[in-house]
């Protein structure tokens, strides 16, 4: 199809739509919607999104690309070419918040929050996305089609004028279809610009699920029980797999990917989980906030605590 194939083999073609196409190529692109649709019966790789995820899927691609914005950006006219950009890809209650605002804690660190929730009143669209991700990895300054929030958070990223190279990322959840992104245009231009993705999945399917339900104001927890209990947790592991097959994919794409275990970020081995983090952010020698660092214990208690 003339791109590269996903973790179980399918064409990406399928979860691709191109509104600018002569109608041949819209029949054709149709028809392979179908072909995948029924390719999810048979799907051989648990971890492939087109298999797992049960939101129905939306137009990734819904311009033509503007090939310009997956150039690498032009040393002499970027002022952030020293900075490092990286995104944390996560599903909700699996640590993502906690783990950004202790990447925070650091000196050299500027991590963002979740600017693609559909709670915001923005309408994103891919070209808006796609616009918004470059102008904030290039350095650019100001971003014309963006949310209030997303444009002023970068107008403060790029303003900085102290001289330091930071780490500079924000939250992507699966909820707001980055593995879908990411296979439509976003690997093509985290490749470029040398972004890294932290892949942060929750191994106890149990705990997440009496976390969402903790979360959503159930005193005490309560959870249902048969199947239906069976049902929430494939679903959950269906989404822990999607993580790690999205982890996969950006290492056979050549973008950088460090795919962690939220239990293992608040276990006896935190320490040295969070010294790979640094060196894979490569931030390992910033100081660090103490009065901005969270509680690690905080992460743990509260795991522990909301399963009981």
């Amino acid at each position: 199809c003339g791109r590269p194939a996903n973790a179980s083999g399918v064409c990406c073609k399928s979860s691709i739509v191109a509104e600018r196409r002569p109608p041949h190529a819209r029949a054709q692109a149709r028809d392979g919607r179908f072909a995948q649709v029924r390719s999810r019966r048979r799907c051989e790789q648990p971890g492939d999104v087109a298999c797992v995820l049960p939101e129905a899927r939306a137009e990734i691609v819904d311009d033509d690309l503007d090939d310009g914005i997956f150039a690498p950006p032009n040393a002499s006219s970027s002022p952030s070419l020293s900075n490092n950009y990286f995104v944390v890809v996560s599903t909700q209650h699996a640590g993502a918040r906690w783990i950004a605002a202790e990447l925070a804690a650091r000196q050299c660190v500027t991590a963002g929050g979740e600017f693609f929730a559909a709670r915001d009143a923005f309408h994103w669209t891919a070209r808006a996305q796609r616009r918004a991700l470059a102008a904030l990895f290039s350095g650019a300054g100001a971003v014309d089609e963006a949310s209030p929030k997303f444009a002023q958070w970068v107008e403060a990223v790029n303003g900085r004028g102290d001289g330091q190279a930071r780490a500079v990322g924000f939250r992507w959840m699966l909820s707001q279809r980055v593995a879908e992104a990411f296979d439509a245009w976003f690997a093509r231009l985290a490749a470029a610009r040398g972004v890294r993705l932290v892949v942060v999945g929750r191994a106890d399917v149990l705990r997440l699920t009496v976390s969402k339900r903790h979360a959503n104001g159930s005193r005490p927890v309560t959870l249902p029980t048969g199947r239906r209990l069976l049902d929430l947790l494939r679903e959950e592991r269906r989404r822990l797999e999607a993580l790690r097959a999205l982890h996969r994919r950006a290492a056979a794409r050549g973008v950088a990917s460090l795919l962690l275990a939220y239990e293992d970020l608040v276990g006896a081995g935190a320490a040295a989980q969070f010294r790979r983090l640094e060196d894979f952010l490569r931030v390992g020698d910033c100081a660090v906030d103490a009065r901005k660092r969270p509680p690690r214990g905080a992460a743990s208690s509260r795991s522990i605590s909301s399963s009981s």
